[in-house]
């Protein structure tokens, strides 16, 4: 293996390229510890120290500090690993170790963020802020069927009601008054209502229209 490329991405830090790819950032000690330069071969021993020793602990270290801040997916997690250049193999071993300690846990995370915000987002809108953060389906609807069914958001409301609850407090902070909405005012506010994510079926129902929504 031959070090092709190092490249300064930080203080003391470099981005470290073998065979033309990139392959980690190591710190400058790090650098004359393993006796790594540009055109300089390194032996498949110092590798799979580097590989498996030395990045490893520096990847779980670093996720520690990130979880003191903020909880994180799985997915958010080994993004932002990746973005440190950490390889795969660091941000394995890192991932395992806060997951052994339930420091990450994808379930307990879509619980909490369903908790804090189902009275204010629709359901589909819940649901694709979660999917961006790596929560899967089969998950998010395990939670949200929990989080309604427990009793935990007003007492044992269903996913229906609630979403009318939320339509209901959208139009009362638009001060929107049916009767004297004109055809263009009831479209607009149904299709306002619609990008927000709640379902047709509601809107028509909260807002006492049953055959105008195109």
């Amino acid at each position: 293996m031959i070090v092709t490329d190092m490249v300064e991405v930080a203080k003391a830090r470099y981005r470290i390229s073998i065979d033309n790819e990139i392959a980690f950032v190591l710190y400058k000690g790090d650098l004359r510890l393993f006796g790594i330069e540009t055109g300089a071969e390194l032996s498949g021993e110092k590798y799979d120290e580097i590989i498996h020793q030395v990045l490893p602990k520096r990847a779980k270290l670093r996720l520690m500090n990130l979880l003191q801040t903020r909880d994180y997916t799985e997915k958010q997690a080994r993004e932002k690993l990746a973005q440190g250049h950490y390889p795969p193999e660091a941000i394995d071993a890192a991932l395992d170790y806060v997951k052994s300690y339930g420091y990450i846990n994808d379930v307990i995370y879509c619980k909490k963020y369903l908790e804090d915000r189902i009275l204010h987002k629709s359901k589909r809108k819940l649901k694709q802020e979660l999917e961006q953060k790596g929560i899967g389906k089969d998950i998010f609807e395990s939670c949200y069927k929990e989080v309604v069914s427990e009793g935990r958001v007003m007492d044992e409301m269903t996913s229906d009601q609630i979403e009318c609850a939320q339509i209901e407090r959208l139009l009362l902070k638009k001060k929107y008054e049916s009767e004297n909405a004109d055809y263009d005012t009831k479209q607009k506010m149904m299709q306002f209502l619609f990008r927000k994510g709640y379902s047709v079926q509601n809107i028509q129902k909260v807002m006492g229209e049953f055959d105008s929504f195109t």
